[in-house]
């Protein structure tokens, strides 16, 4: 009798909820927020990509569950910022649509959390070739670099010069010179990054802009970098250079004869 009862209060109850409420609650093999969380909680260390790829190969009837969890806790600023970061990379890997994804990063790309901001850009730039992400990739790296985070300035400078749009080189030539990449007279990162990435551009017309720096004095590792981009993207000078002053000339007076050429043709103010 009752069993009876109770087999009976439970068709009722079925009977009172509409039947797609029913189908809409969760299964328990269903992925949800507090499921994914003690999942990335679980990581240790600084590797996740197993985590990641465990997400990737869940059934594609599981994509969009997946995704609306990880953006929850993406989103969340109560989580711990690794646990943020973790989940946000983690959609990215299982975003239904493109452009389910890129309302997401419109979001994440004006967060505080400079570790959002981080993935953020890195997730625009591996996506760059995509037509719906190639302008803003650009656009968010080139903003990157006046980042209040240096490491995100200093990952702008990586993705500007994966990018290598028209404005990347005269980008990189700003960020080499901006005073907040100095401290206490020395470049930190940035500048060091970016006359890298000018060298690697072939940006040959754009380096004699960072011709102020070879009056670093403070800097010399910084000022012989210069030194060697220069040669590097002008033999000709550099050749014509070393035979006035002899192989056992000095970076000082080095700087001082490419300053005097910069000068001399007004490549300074290119």
């Amino acid at each position: 009798m009752a069993r009876e009862l109770f087999c009976f209060s439970l068709l009722l109850f079925s009977a009172l909820i509409p039947q797609d409420a029913l189908a809409s609650l969760p299964k328990a093999h269903m992925p949800d927020t507090q499921l994914m969380r003690r999942q990335i909680e679980a990581q240790s260390g600084r590797d996740f990509e197993d985590l990641l790829d465990q997400w990737q190969k869940s059934p594609a009837t599981f994509r969009v569950q997946q995704f609306r969890a990880l953006e929850s806790l993406a989103l969340d600023h109560s989580q711990l910022e690794r646990t943020r970061y973790i989940a946000l990379m983690g959609a990215a890997r299982v975003a239904p649509e493109t452009k389910t994804l890129k309302k997401l990063l419109e979001k994440t790309k004006k967060e505080s959390s400079w570790l959002l901001r981080s993935a953020t850009l890195h997730l625009m730039t591996d996506r760059s070739e995509i037509p719906l992400f190639s302008a803003e990739a650009e656009a968010y790296a080139l903003a990157s670099l006046k980042d209040p985070a240096l490491l995100v300035r200093s990952q702008a400078v990586d993705s500007i010069q994966k990018l290598n749009s028209p404005r990347a080189a005269a980008a990189l030539v700003a960020a080499a010179l901006d005073p907040s990449n100095y401290s206490g007279g020395k470049a930190i990162w940035v500048p060091e990054k970016a006359i890298h990435a000018l060298t690697e551009l072939k940006a040959t017309h754009e380096i004699w802009l960072l011709s102020p720096l070879l009056s670093h004095q403070s800097d010399p590792k910084l000022q012989t970098q210069v030194l060697g981009a220069l040669a590097s993207l002008h033999p000709h000078e550099a050749m014509g250079i070393q035979k006035i002053l002899g192989p056992k000339a000095t970076p000082s007076k080095w700087a001082k004869a490419w300053l005097e050429l910069a000068n001399n043709k007004n490549y300074s103010k290119l």
